[in-house]
């Protein structure tokens, strides 16, 4: 499983679970879960962690079941989901990083192989990478948007 099939299958599920009769909010929340989900990928790529897609997906999967059985009164999900992932990874930092340590030694990152003789190394980042550069561009995108134009600003004294 890669990245990409990652995020669709929990999308998938939030919207089987969060949004079964209700297409049109999904659409327009579409873009805001995927940020929230990439969330997961930054939070651990702070602090080190690199997970593969299975695990993540698990544990996004358990996330959402656990806020399904909760009940807690949502007004936007992205908004909550992204808080209820650094709530989650930060209550169970020690698990996770207990987790990490024990996957290391079996995460192969460096891919190698041989051209004309030579040995080349092919560095392919892992899904809590890949998840945190599209948080990281995700975010600059919504900050581009928002940021407006000099020419549109207004000066001093006008009214917009």
């Amino acid at each position: 499983m890669n990245t990409a099939e990652l995020v669709l299958n929990v999308l998938g599920a939030i919207q089987g679970q969060f949004y079964p009769d209700r297409p049109n909010e999904f659409g327009r929340d579409y873009q805001a879960l995927r940020r929230a989900l990439n969330w997961w990928g930054h939070e651990c790529h702070q602090r080190g962690w690199d997970f593969d897609a299975a695990f993540i997906q698990k544990d996004l999967l358990t996330l959402l079941n656990e806020i399904k059985r909760s009940g807690a009164d949502i007004k936007w999900l992205p908004k909550y989901l992204e808080g209820a992932i650094r709530k989650r990874i930060g209550v169970r930092a020690e698990e996770l990083s207990a987790a990490w340590k024990s996957r290391g030694a079996r995460t192969g990152r460096a891919l190698k192989t041989i051209q004309d003789g030579v040995v080349v190394a092919i560095i392919e980042p892992t899904a809590t990478e890949v998840l945190a550069i599209l948080h990281q561009q995700a975010r600059a995108a919504v900050r581009a948007r928002k940021a407006r134009p000099e020419w549109v600003k207004p000066k001093q004294g006008e009214l917009l």
